[in-house]
């Protein structure tokens, strides 16, 4: 399975991926590419279960797939992972690029569900302050809205699984659709 947690700066997807991460308990392990010392993925295994793949790297604050070199990298690799059996968890802002990527996943038949981190503009403009970023609130309001419509499109296109929900509840899903 892919998940993609999709929405604005701000609005806890980071912190979701680490809460998720955290409950495989191993750390992960890290898999660098062409010797490069920053990671491309890291590998979290369980006792039981599917290994979970997370694209890019959090041990900086603005980490996810928003590290990687291109956004295909990013989807390349959730497709290999797939197709090896292993979970995906995948998150950053060029997550909210749109549907495109995602789409072409589910058509090839991968397990492509969709989590869009709904919170308050005010929330997220909060956050994004407190971390010392001066993105526009126009920007963040921007892929909020950007983000709605793709959950709308995502759906109307027929995929089965996208969700829009407060960062509590977007958490209680993700740990659903992966057994924790």
């Amino acid at each position: 399975m892919i998940i993609s947690l999709r929405g604005t700066s701000g609005s806890g997807k980071s912190t979701l991926v680490r809460k998720i991460t955290a409950l495989y308990g191993d750390g992960g392990t890290p898999i660098h590419v062409d010797g490069r010392r920053k990671a491309y993925y890291t590998v979290h295994e369980r006792d039981r279960g599917r290994a979970l793949v997370v694209p890019g790297h959090y041990e900086i604050a603005n980490g996810g797939i928003d590290t990687l070199p291109s956004l295909d990298a990013a989807y390349e690799i959730a497709r290999i992972a797939d197709i090896e059996g292993h979970d995906v968890l995948m998150e950053g802002k060029n997550m909210s690029d749109g549907p495109p990527h995602a789409l072409a996943l589910w058509r090839e038949g991968r397990d492509v569900r969709i989590v869009h981190v709904h919170e308050p503009l005010a929330r997220c403009v909060d956050s994004v302050r407190r971390r010392g970023h001066a993105i526009a609130e126009t920007t963040i309001e921007h892929v909020m809205h950007k983000c709605e419509k793709d959950a709308v499109t995502f759906r109307v296109m027929g995929m089965p699984y996208v969700q829009q929900a407060p960062r509590g509840r977007c958490l209680e899903i993700v740990r659903e659709w992966l057994c924790l």
